[in-house]
């Protein structure tokens, strides 16, 4: 279903990206669609863009005098236009043999094939990023270093370059490996209870920075 849902997303911006060569390639870009969603995590990670952090949001939950966790947070849309995060995209695909030669019978030539893969994985970002930032979540694994994500908070509040708004935020955690802190998954469930009465949230401003 995700497949089929992504093809029809991704098919006609790629044909007008491929032109007649389209039929010769199609095949192939369909198939990466099952993988997909793998390879933006992983280029997610790898291209992270490192000064984002001095940005995210500081936050807490709290119980009484008891902190049960510190968090951070920042925008989807932080990182979603992000060239790094991009450029590890692109390098994933080009690593796939079975679409480099097809795009070599195709004849399309080194210039207009890295403009080809550099519109087709921001086509590929802006409608996969979410789903992949859900699935490191789901699956334990960092955004970067010992940050892991514990969520992907739909339409939340923060005070976002000094005007409050909702958005879809990023939520980290900061993994410590002792008894005195939170694993990742008992993390998960106090910020899901983040909005309960027994405790108190709080999360400080993010200053608007998007990485390029």
């Amino acid at each position: 279903m995700w497949v089929w849902f992504l093809w029809r997303k991704l098919k006609g911006p790629l044909k007008k990206l491929l032109g007649k060569k389209f039929s010769m390639l199609s095949d192939q870009f369909k198939a990466l669609c099952s993988s997909i969603v793998d390879d933006v995590a992983s280029a997610t990670q790898a291209g992270f863009p490192l000064e984002v952090i001095k940005h995210v949001a500081q936050g807490d939950i709290s119980k009484g005098k008891e902190t049960l966790i510190f968090i951070r947070a920042l925008p989807l849309d932080a990182i979603s236009n992000s060239s790094s995060i991009r450029k590890s995209l692109i390098e994933r695909i080009k690593a796939n043999v079975r679409l480099g030669a097809a795009r070599t019978k195709s004849g399309i030539g080194d210039v207009e094939w890295n403009q080809i893969l550099d519109s087709y994985a921001g086509n590929v970002l802006s409608i996969v990023l979410p789903e992949a930032i859900r699935k490191m979540s789901d699956n334990e694994l960092p955004l970067y270093a010992g940050d892991y994500i514990i969520d992907l908070a739909d339409s939340e509040p923060i005070r976002f370059a000094e005007i409050p708004e909702n958005h879809q935020l990023i939520v980290l955690y900061l993994k410590i490996d002792d008894r005195k802190h939170p694993t990742i998954s008992q993390a998960k469930k106090i910020w899901k209870n983040r909005n309960s009465r027994s405790v108190t949230y709080t999360l400080g401003p993010y200053d608007g920075f998007k990485a390029a």
